[in-house]
């Protein structure tokens, strides 16, 4: 049985905090963003991209260690630092006040994964392995993305207004 129910969730507006200003963050802010979500990012240091993000108000950036009161209206969590420490912090925090939170390289202290994607326009296709084998992950995502080409995008809109 799987251990996580695959969902496709929208994050239109809501708030998703962020805690984190590396690499593993800038990537998570840069789907959250694609995504629609409101992105708080808390981190006393940054990444350029996550940088500019907030020079360009594209993203909201409290430049200092993360606290709890940053959970406050969040709808979801990524716990993202390089402090396995702050990280699990964040999550304990997450779970009390009932956020789902996801922890990077950590999926026993996860509320949920985050799949590999292949997007074509409307069409998206998810692949995980609760988090026991991203790289597998990434190769069958390679693989499907050679087999579902940008003419997917046109031939699922089609089908749509059929």
């Amino acid at each position: 049985m799987p251990a996580y129910y695959p969902l496709h969730l929208s994050i239109a507006g809501k708030k998703c905090l962020v805690v984190g200003g590396g690499k593993t963050a800038a990537r998570k802010v840069s789907t959250l963003l694609h995504c629609g979500g409101r992105v708080v990012v808390v981190s006393p240091e940054a990444v350029p991209a996550i940088r500019a993000l907030a020079r360009r108000e594209k993203i909201h950036w409290r430049e200092r260690r993360f606290r709890a009161s940053d959970c406050a209206g969040a709808f979801l969590m990524f716990a993202a630092t390089d402090s396995a420490e702050i990280n699990r912090k964040a999550a304990r925090l997450a779970k009390e006040k009932s956020i789902p939170v996801n922890v990077a390289d950590s999926p026993p202290d996860c509320d949920f994964i985050v799949p590999a994607l292949v997007e074509r326009g409307p069409l998206t296709i998810s692949i995980a392995t609760e988090g026991l084998a991203p790289a597998l992950s990434r190769k069958i995502r390679m693989d499907l993305e050679l087999s579902f080409g940008p003419e997917y995008i046109r031939y699922t809109r089609l089908i749509g207004e059929a």
